[in-house]
């Protein structure tokens, strides 16, 4: 019986690895398309080139960013900091550090949360779960006078934070997997630049944090996420 565990528990690291590899060769092929770019940027330097520029740099940041979140995932135990926290604020400081993605895509945030609500959490790793779920939204709804609308619903001891795009939502199909490891799906090859990884790690972080993720969506209306906090309302 120990030996079956033991054998259980090494293929599971083996598993595990396998994945780590696969993600970081996946990582790495797609950072190479933003230094590819800025290489020949450089090449041609102008001003007239300084927001392609800006823009190149930007994806070579978000994806430095996730991989150093993903990395640290596993340890997560060690580099928490939970605290309760005003959430308008926090979620206004992620929309505006992607106020220049929001637009180049022609998309607007539409912000509706009361200023006395409040959460308990992680700032660092909540920072982490709404940039992916942001950037997603921003990535599937562009198109002129679009919007990503952000609202918090308070009930008894929880907030709902949503995230709702009118973008082009996911197949029907699709649904249950999106939360899968490396799962890209239709919309990911129709796009490009997928690793399919960024809501597997959303979920994961979630599970560390004792928070709950759910998401709806509807091929060509639009998708909704939802992360469920404790939390409540200052005058509660």
């Amino acid at each position: 019986r120990q030996q079956t565990l033991f054998r259980n528990s090494l293929f599971a690291e083996r598993r595990k690895e396998k994945e780590r590899h696969r993600y970081v060769d996946q990582w790495i092929h797609q950072m190479k398309t933003p230094l590819s770019v800025i290489e020949l940027i450089l090449e041609h330097p102008g001003e007239h080139y300084q927001a392609d520029l800006r823009q190149e740099v930007d994806r070579l940041r978000s994806g430095l960013d996730q991989m150093l979140y993903s990395s640290r995932l596993e340890a997560i135990e060690t580099d928490l900091k939970a605290e309760r926290l005003v959430l308008k604020p926090l979620v206004t400081s992620i929309i505006n550090q992607e106020k220049r993605l929001f637009v180049k895509n022609q998309v607007y945030p539409k912000l509706d949360i009361a200023e006395d609500v409040y959460v308990y959490t992680d700032a660092k790793w909540f920072r982490f779960l709404v940039l992916q779920l942001v950037t997603n939204a921003i990535k599937y709804t562009t198109g002129h006078g679009r919007e990503v609308v952000l609202t918090a619903e308070v009930t008894k001891g929880q907030v709902v934070l949503s995230i709702q795009d009118d973008g082009v939502g996911i197949p029907k199909r699709d649904v249950p997997r999106v939360f899968n490891a490396f799962f890209t799906g239709e919309n990911g090859r129709r796009y490009g630049e997928s690793t399919g990884m960024g809501l597997y790690f959303v979920q994961q972080v979630c599970l560390k944090l004792g928070h709950e993720i759910e998401l709806e969506s509807e091929e060509g209306v639009g998708t909704t996420c939802r992360i469920r906090l404790v939390g409540g309302r200052a005058h509660d």
